[in-house]
């Protein structure tokens, strides 16, 4: 997926792809935006977290799963940046797994009771998970990308497939030039 090395920058902020700002020198910055089962956003500037947060923190709706609007505004606001100044919005997806297709439905039913068969309170959970997600990832996609034509983004999306962006996390906020990452969550895609 391209992440076995990391190319280290130098200059310090600055440094990196020239920033839409007017005004504000070289930067590169970067806003994640996960809108899925429990929305949120993520801020990145010259390589640096500025912050995230998932929207349930600003709306208080337990797994708010709307397009993270007060998360991305308080983002903004720590930054001193406006949505003009963001130069990529990255939003994780899956692949087209197909989680909705009979065959991988059934197969992914059949393995989540097989895992829970211990467990009665367990398979009701995955049951449920499996069916949330098969609910949201069809709308998801369309979704983002109406929010992104809101805030004058739709020509610096950037999609990113679901594990790149779980193994880019592990591997990019690590202290490692070199590492080998492994991905694996409930999705199993």
């Amino acid at each position: 997926r391209g992440l076995g090395r990391r190319r280290r920058r130098g200059g310090g902020p600055g440094a990196g792809a020239a920033g839409r700002g007017s005004g504000r020198g070289l930067r590169l910055r970067i806003l994640g935006i996960a809108n899925d089962l429990d929305a949120g956003a993520a801020l990145v500037v010259d390589g640096v977290l500025i912050g995230c947060a998932n929207e349930e923190r600003f709306s208080r709706k337990k797994l708010d799963s709307r397009v993270p609007r007060r998360t991305i505004a308080w983002l903004l606001e720590e930054a001193g940046l406006e949505a003009g100044d963001i130069d990529a919005v990255c939003f994780g997806w899956s692949n087209g797994l197909g989680l909705d297709s009979p065959g991988i439905r059934d197969l992914t039913r059949a393995r989540a009771a097989s895992a829970a068969a211990e467990e009665p309170l367990a398979r009701g959970i995955c049951a449920q998970r499996l069916d949330t997600e098969i609910k949201n990832q069809k709308g998801n996609v369309e979704r983002f990308l109406r929010s992104a034509a809101e805030f004058g983004w739709q020509d610096r999306v950037v999609m990113v497939e679901h594990h790149g962006a779980h193994a880019a996390a592990a591997f990019l906020t690590s202290p490692f030039d070199e590492a080998l990452v492994v991905t694996c969550d409930g999705k199993g895609d």
